[in-house]
């Protein structure tokens, strides 16, 4: 064979890869810039920003990041969360003030504390969220009825963990077994490992308990509407909370004393299968 039949071929073979990689690139960076794929409900300008999750607009709006937690700079209450000021210069730089953003709301508008519940859009289609989450300085946290930006959240956030990216390098993020939450380690936000034990309910909830230390409360609604559907490779769907019996489970969340009896084991919240991941 000639040697520019050769490169004729390499050229068409390349030609040809970039043709089928093309779509999913261009695929990759649509979803990048319509995660979530919302409406804009308004724009409004940055005048401050709080943490890697909070920023006040020019008319005084608070506005809360939608679908992230970002670690607290504990401004009331001591030192900041490692990473904290790393997440908020993060988002100072993505949208300083005098930033001209969108906001595109889910659902439910407003949290209890009067603040805006939001995701922001900047000027090139992109979400901040999804950077801070990329980039391993934020977790998901996804609260029903808010849950459009579960999906892409839950890659970005994967690809960081997988990585070790930012927070995810850190002791403190790394998953705990659920018989070592003593002591100080007790409460605040964790990522626990644990085999479910036990499954009950009440009229209202679903309980999973983890090895007799940590309980997690599903509400019956929550289960119905988002647990039973395949979410990711990580949480097939259960069409009953037994399902999960004697299984290994990864879940995250604030872990709080029994509200009635300490010596009980301690509880965490779920809404979304976000913060539960099934591990057969």
């Amino acid at each position: 064979m000639s040697e520019q039949i050769k490169k004729a071929l390499h050229w068409s073979a390349f030609f040809i890869a970039c043709l089928i990689l093309l779509p999913f690139a261009l695929h990759a960076e649509s979803d990048s810039k319509n995660c979530p794929d919302l409406p804009v409900y308004r724009q409004g300008q940055i005048k401050q920003v709080y943490d890697g999750d909070t920023v006040e607009l020019s008319d005084g709006t608070k506005v809360r990041l939608l679908g992230i937690n970002t670690p607290e700079m504990n401004y009331r209450r001591g030192h900041p969360e490692p990473l904290a000021k790393a997440a908020r210069r993060r988002l100072k730089e993505l949208a300083p003030p005098g930033t001209t953003v969108s906001l595109q709301i889910d659902r439910q508008q407003h949290d209890r504390y009067g603040r805006l519940l939001a995701h922001l859009q900047l000027a090139n289609g992109t979400n901040p969220a999804l950077t801070l989450l990329e980039e391993g300085l934020a977790t998901i946290l996804i609260i029903p009825p808010n849950a459009a930006a579960a999906v892409c959240f839950t890659a970005a956030e994967r690809q960081a963990r997988i990585s070790s990216t930012g927070i995810w390098g850190h002791p403190r993020y790394q998953p705990k077994t659920a018989a070592s939450l003593t002591g100080t380690n007790r409460t605040g936000y964790h990522i626990v490992r644990g085999k479910v034990t036990r499954v009950t309910s009440s009229k209202r909830f679903y309980y999973l308990e983890l090895n007799n230390h940590l309980t997690a409360r599903i509400s019956k609604r929550d289960w119905g509407e988002y647990f039973v559907d395949p979410f990711s490779p990580h949480w097939p769907g259960a069409t009953q909370p037994q399902q999960l019996l004697n299984q290994q489970v990864l879940l995250r969340g604030w872990l709080q004393p029994h509200r009635q009896d300490s010596s009980k084991p301690l509880q965490v919240r779920l809404y979304h299968p976000a913060g539960l991941e099934w591990q057969p």
